[in-house]
Parts: structure tokens; C-alpha cells; sequence
């Protein structure tokens, strides 16, 4: 790429070089910090009851330990009215989600949501840890200030976006799933087949998440994995198997989902989701009901691509995780804040972007375009604009492929 002249681009490196100064970074990281407490914590300025999620598995731990079926949305909201945690729409998280439920219901309700909120600020500095980790694992000595600066401006953004408060506020599960997700690809890549696989039966309480990485470790043939990953999901969901019933534990699951899905909380929200279907559904283009099969069957020809273009050398590893959970928000369901499991993307991007002020302003651009306000959106009243976290989502995932591929591309054309 030719080198862009300073005369242009003055403003820029006049930038570049403040930030290269040791405070700015720690004065962003201390906002930040600020801002996660403020937004996440104390909740100034939010709306919608905190702690909403929590109510979810501390009611459904409950009935399954009181041998109820919490999948029953007749028995889950009566002894969530019981409980007194006030209406709620149908449990749809999978069995193995009895895992955070019993660590949650070992508590009064108000001891369990400090409990979490502790596990979620952990959570948050663990990710931290992890975006400047991927990051360094990738350098070598000649770009020290790749990390220099990202070791404050990362866990700047992962600490100070407003999808991590959000996630704080309502006790979501999205930060503590990426941690476990990262957590597992990194030991299956370095020998640990067993902690791993923990890991990634835990995960799998967000299906949508962690699907694709289960299919990259079957590709990629991990099978010790794979296999303590399966024990691990048991595992976690025998006491669920044994009060439904291991022959109808799926299938009251799957109902359970679709009147979730049909929820009209869940309904009018499209727009707040991550897929690829919400955005046709906002152009006016209402898919069938088997359009979910036809996304899975996408999603597993893709990764199955992606992998054989790994195998042949066309692909750094270090993007893959990232690629991977992109292509899981924009195939499958998600929300918006669950967007704050990119932290490989980001990482990954700050690493591809490092040497050229243009695609920095652009990504860093696109990356604060995406943390615009929803309601700011709303008054614009252009119905289409309020898909446009999709949109630079999918542009994220492709700009990655390509800065992967034509990484690799330009290392075969080094001279040995």
C-alpha cells in the first residue's frame, strides 16, 4: 500500500502522536472505568429493570430443583410470581444452563445478583487480559508499540462501550461466554484437550455463540475435546434430563424457543438483533420458516471454506476465532450486546490496521458508528438505518477475511 504523505494527513499524525503519549492512554482507560460504573453499574440514565436476566435462571434452577419443568411457561411465571420477580417471558436457554442456575440459586435473589455482577466485572477484566493477549501473541520485536498503546486503548473500549454496561445492567451472559469461548480455543490449541472441552460445554449455553467453534474443532479434529465437551454439557444438564425426562428434555427446549421467539417483546424488537434476517425482514423481505435451516446450512458451508482455505495456508489462525463468532452474530440469533463478544476482532483488526492511517480512521470510524445510541437512530426515522449495526458487522467480518487473506498472501510472496 502506498505510504499516505504527513502534508495530507497532518491532523492525523498530530493525533497519533499525542496518543503515543504514556497519559493519554491511561486517561482513556480511566474514563472508561468511570463509564462502565456510571452506565453498567449504577445504571444512570438507563432504562429497564437491572438484573433482568438473572431473574431467568435463578427462577428456572428454582423448578428444577423443586422437580418443575421451568420449559412449562404456565409453572416458570407462577413461581416467578411467587418469587416476586414480576413477569417473564418464556425460558429458552437450554438445559445446560442449569450450570449457571444453581450457582445462582445457592442465594437469597438479592445476594445472587451481586453474586453475578461480581462474575460479569471479572468477566470484563478477563476479556480485557484476552484483546491485548491475542494481540502480543501475534507481534514480534519490531512493533513494540502495537501493544504499547493497545495494552490501555483495548481494554479502554471492551471496559467503556455501552453494549458492556449493558450487559452489567440487565446480568446478560454474553461477556462471560466470550471469555470461555477464548479461554477454550486458546487451550485446544495449546495441548489442554480437557479443560478445554469444559470450557466449551459451559459455552454452549449460548448455542448460537458457540456452534461454529464446535464445528472448526470437529473439522480440525479435536476430538478430546469434543468429547469432554459433551460429558460437560450432560453434565450440566442432568438434573434438567432428570425432571423432564431425557426424551422430552428437546423438545419442551424447542418450544420453549419458538414461543420465545414469538414473544411480542422479541418480535417488535428486530432491529436490536444481529442477524442477517432481521436486516431482510427491515427491506421488507419476510423469509419462510425454514429460513433458519437455510442459515445453518450457510453458516456450516462457509466455515467448512474457511477451513479448508486455512488448511492451504490462506488464513492466519489468529483470525479465525474472530471470523467465526462474526459470522455466528450474522447467521444465527443475537442481540446487540452481543456484540461485545468481538473482542477477537478487535484485537485482530488493531493488528491488520497497524502500519495504515487510512483504514484506522475508517475502522476506528465504523467501530463508533456502531456504538451509537438505538433511540438517536429512531428519530432519524429512516427505517432501514436502524439495521446499521448489521450492516458494519458484516462489513467488520469481511474486512478481516480479506486483511487475513491478503496478510498471508503477501507473507508466500516474501523471499525466504
Amino acid at each position: 500500500m502506498t505510504k499516505i504523505s504527513s502534508q495530507h494527513w497532518w491532523l492525523f499524525e498530530s493525533f497519533r502522536k499525542a496518543i503515543r503519549q504514556p497519559l493519554f492512554g491511561k486517561t482513556v482507560l480511566t474514563v472508561s472505568v468511570f463509564a462502565m460504573i456510571a452506565f453498567g453499574l449504577l445504571g444512570i440514565g438507563r432504562g429497564g429493570e437491572a438484573f433482568a436476566d438473572v431473574r431467568y435462571w435463578y427462577v428456572a434452577a428454582k423448578a428444577w430443583l423443586a422437580g418443575l419443568n421451568p420449559y412449562d411457561h404456565n409453572v416458570f411465571q407462577t413461581l416467578a410470581t411467587e418469587s416476586g420477580l414480576g413477569d417473564l417471558m418464556p425460558f429458552a436457554y437450554p438445559p445446560q444452563s442449569f450450570a449457571i442456575g444453581i450457582y445462582l440459586a445457592a442465594f437469597p435473589f438479592k445476594i445472587s445478583q451481586l453474586v453475578w455482577t461480581i462474575t460479569n466485572v471479572i468477566a470484563v477484566i478477563l476479556l480485557s487480559f484476552f484483546g491485548v493477549q491475542l494481540l502480543k501473541s501475534r507481534e514480534t520485536n519490531t512493533e513494540v508499540e502495537c501493544s504499547r498503546l493497545a495494552r490501555w486503548i483495548i481494554p479502554a473500549i471492551i471496559i467503556g462501550n455501552p453494549f458492556t454496561a449493558h450487559v452489567l445492567w440487565t446480568g446478560q451472559t454474553a461477556m462471560v461466554i466470550c471469555v470461555v469461548l477464548i479461554g477454550s480455543w486458546q487451550l485446544a490449541y495449546n495441548g489442554k484437550p480437557l479443560l478445554s472441552g469444559v470450557l466449551l460445554g459451559f459455552a454452549s449455553i449460548k448455542p448460537q455463540l458457540s456452534v461454529l467453534v464446535i464445528l472448526w474443532l470437529f473439522l480440525e479434529g479435536h476430538w478430546r475435546t469434543l468429547l469432554t465437551a459433551g460429558i460437560s454439557m450432560l453434565a450440566f444438564s442432568a438434573v434438567p434430563i432428570l425432571v423432564v425426562s431425557p426424551s422430552k428434555i428437546l423438545s419442551e427446549w424447542g418450544n420453549a424457543m419458538k414461543a420465545y421467539q414469538l414473544d411480542p417483546a422479541i418480535a417488535s424488537g428486530l432491529s436490536y438483533n444481529t442477524n442477517l434476517k432481521s436486516l431482510l425482514n427491515g427491506l421488507g423481505i419476510n423469509l419462510p420458516p425454514l429460513s433458519l435451516l437455510f442459515f445453518m446450512l450457510v453458516a456450516i458451508a462457509i466455515t467448512f471454506v474457511i477451513w479448508r482455505m486455512w488448511r492451504g495456508g490462506k488464513l492466519h489462525r489468529n483470525d479465525i476465532l474472530g471470523i467465526l463468532l462474526g459470522l455466528s452474530l450474522l447467521l444465527f440469533f443475537g442481540r446487540d450486546y452481543d456484540i461485545v463478544v468481538l473482542v477477537p476482532i478487535l484485537s485482530a483488526m488493531w493488528w491488520h490496521v497497524r502500519n495504515h492511517p487510512g483504514s484506522q480512521l475508517a475502522s476506528l470510524a465504523l467501530m463508533t458508528t456502531l456504538f451509537i445510541p438505538h433511540r438517536i437512530m429512531e428519530k432519524i426515522e429512516v427505517p432501514f438505518l436502524l439495521y446499521w449495526r448489521i450492516v458494519i458487522l458484516m462489513i467488520f467480518v469481511l474486512w478481516l477475511f480479506y486483511c487475513s487473506f491478503n496478510e498471508r498472501h503477501n507473507d508466500e510472496r516474501q523471499p525466504t
